[in-house]
């Protein structure tokens, strides 16, 4: 299969130690499976040959046969879109994972760049490594669903409690956590579908510290997801207890996570609120002697009670090719799930819900499926430094993820996907990651035939749950030096799941000057710094769209969030079009142009505020 699952399978090679020859592993499945696959050594003087050389075909003595969960029509579509996208986003790498959220089976597992085990000289050196289970990151908004069940179990929280978002800043200590859009008194749900990071700092400390710390246990973090990856690292949970730990882990910091994990994690909510291990090794068997046909039939039977999808490799195992004569298998191991209850059936059904709500109407609208209701969650990460490089998070380096599951009402897979570093102008999760997902969660939904479970647009419309229509711009993409650097860029892993303690470094909060071109007289005599940071309440709004209609001018939407904007545009009865994201930095028409004849304002939008642009 060439470059399908290269790094995963690995390589193994021939080698001649003290007259002693064997194959060894060197990489991959081929390295962590060498108990199973490597065969007993061969003695040259034993050999056919004369001049007691090794003949690969004759004298090599076969180890055991390994089955794997991997179905390699989903990993070649996991593949493809992955490298589709990378490109596309011209990032540097990206990873992905789809996992049978019942049983923990791994139906695809990719690390993008690959390589051929074939050519291995003309591989690039990172194409060897496994990133799903090697590299470690903050997962950022894909981590709410820790502190949403947590808040959800304890009863802290239900989906129609009513949390103050705040206007989308809230101080913590000497930190501020923002929102990307101001949001205020809003319902849980809501806080849910648009990420608001400021609520679910709120959630978090209504759970606690102590009781957050031992979900983010349950749900498989600070530990190895998966038995059969030797080399697979733990992540890490911040052993530090101050007040600014527990905002920055609630919304997905001050933690470092696997991809693996994170699908591990998901599998929770998909299930019905178990954990399972992740496994990728169904069976190993090894070859008796051989067979009657009962004994052939036997061993087909044997084989068979573990999978349903093993035709074509019972094919390779169960026949001699030098001779076509059948032989008899031993199933020397066999993969046991193993399930432990970590959340109840209702409060898993309840963030099913959830996640659903966000690919409907949130931030992941771009992964919607209309022939299947799925759920999930988005997330931006940016990557922490390490210490000797300055500490803190690189601007420039973003981690884009997306976690999910469909079909909503039997979930038979879990999807993650995470792209790293993409260059796009538009790098959030949701933009970046939802369309691998719906690509990868449609094309393997069909090839399994699972039967549709399409959205009903009209039912969509009418459904009181749902909430006003989202926003291309993410609370997922927050200010990250509102947070502290927790976690270092690289995780070592020694024996333990906590990261070490760190020091709690205060934030002086930027004041807004004169200087930056934000006075002026904006609404009225309303020219304060709490306007700017879009701390006003609806009834500002209000005022702003009574004035303007009674005017009939265009009011100046410069220096809001898109969602005011929007808000201000929809009560004037216009219609929008908005580039970028962030807050408005340029509008057209101008404010104070006249709205007679007007239909739609454009506006562009920036997260530098550097950037504005006053036209009044």
């Amino acid at each position: 299969h060439k470059e399908i699952a290269g790094n995963i399978i690995g390589f193994a090679s021939f080698n001649d130690k003290g007259g002693i020859s064997r194959f060894e592993g060197k990489d991959g499945l081929e390295l962590e499976l060498e108990k199973y696959l490597s065969p007993n050594p061969v003695d040259p003087a034993k050999t056919k040959q004369d001049n007691g050389k090794v003949n690969l075909v004759t004298d090599i003595p076969k180890g055991n046969d390994v089955c794997l969960t991997i179905d390699m029509e989903i990993q070649t579509c996991l593949e493809k879109e992955l490298d589709k996208r990378i490109e596309e986003c011209y990032a540097e790498d990206g990873m992905g994972v789809v996992l049978d959220p019942h049983t923990g089976a791994i139906l695809a597992i990719a690390s993008r760049p690959s390589y051929d085990p074939n050519l291995l000289i003309a591989s690039r050196q990172d194409a060897f490594k496994n990133k799903v289970i090697s590299e470690c990151f903050e997962p950022g908004s894909t981590f709410k669903i820790v502190t949403a069940s947590a808040g959800l179990e304890q009863g802290k929280v239900d989906l129609y409690t009513s949390i103050d978002c705040e206007g989308g800043r809230l101080k913590v200590g000497k930190k501020v956590i923002r929102d990307v859009h101001a949001m205020y008194v809003s319902s849980f749900w809501e806080c849910f579908e648009q990420s608001s990071n400021v609520a679910f700092v709120k959630v978090g400390m209504l759970v606690g510290l102590d009781s957050l710390k031992d979900y983010i246990r349950k749900f498989g973090f600070g530990q190895k997801a998966s038995d059969d990856f030797q080399n697979e690292r733990m992540g890490a949970i911040s052993t530090n207890t101050a007040l600014t730990t527990l905002s920055s882990m609630s919304i997905g910091y001050a933690v470092a996570v696997t991809t693996l994990q994170l699908a591990r994690a998901y599998a929770v909510i998909a299930n019905g609120g178990y954990l399972v291990d992740a496994y990728i090794v169904d069976k190993v068997v090894s070859e008796l002697e051989e067979a009657s046909g009962d004994g052939l039939d036997s061993a087909i039977n044997e084989l068979n009670q573990g999978s349903n999808d093993e035709s074509e490799k019972l094919d390779g195992i169960l026949k001699d090719k030098s001779d076509n004569q059948p032989k008899e298998f031993k199933v020397v191991y066999r993969h046991e799930v193993k399930r432990e209850r970590v959340i109840s059936e209702e409060t898993a059904e309840k963030m099913k819900m959830l996640c659903h709500q966000v690919i409907l109407k949130g931030t992941g609208k771009s992964a919607l499926i209309p022939e299947y209701k799925a759920g999930g969650k988005t997330g931006t990460a940016h990557l922490a430094k390490p210490a000797d490089l300055g500490g803190g998070y690189d601007p420039n380096r973003i981690i884009s993820l997306f976690a999910g599951f469909a079909p909503l009402k039997n979930p038979r897979i879990v999807v993650v996907i995470v792209i790293r570093y993409p260059q796009s102008k538009i790098r959030f999760g949701g933009y970046v990651c939802g369309p691998v997902f719906k690509n990868v969660v449609y094309h393997t939904l069909t090839y399994l035939n699972v039967p549709p479970e399409p959205l009903d647009m009209k039912e969509v419309k009418r459904d009181g749950f749902l909430a006003q229509e989202s926003y291309n711009d993410d609370n997922d993409t927050i200010n990250l030096a509102e947070l502290e650097p927790i976690i270092p860029g690289e995780i070592s892993d020694k024996k333990t799941a906590n990261a070490g303690e760190s020091e709690n470094r205060p934030l002086e909060r930027t004041q807004l000057t004169d200087k930056d071109g934000l006075s002026g007289n904006r609404f009225g005599d309303k020219n304060s710094e709490l306007e700017i940071l879009g701390l006003f309440n609806p009834k500002d709004i209000e005022y702003i769209v009574a004035r303007s209609k009674l005017e009939r001018s265009m009011p100046n939407l410069i220096g809001l969030t898109k969602l005011q904007a929007m808000e201000i545009l929809e009560g004037l009865g216009l219609g929008y079009e908005c580039n970028g994201y962030g807050r408005v930095v340029e509008q057209y028409p101008l404010p104070g142009d006249s709205i007679e004849g007007v239909d739609v304002c454009v506006i562009e939008l920036s997260n530098d505020i550097s950037n504005l642009s006053m036209n009044n």
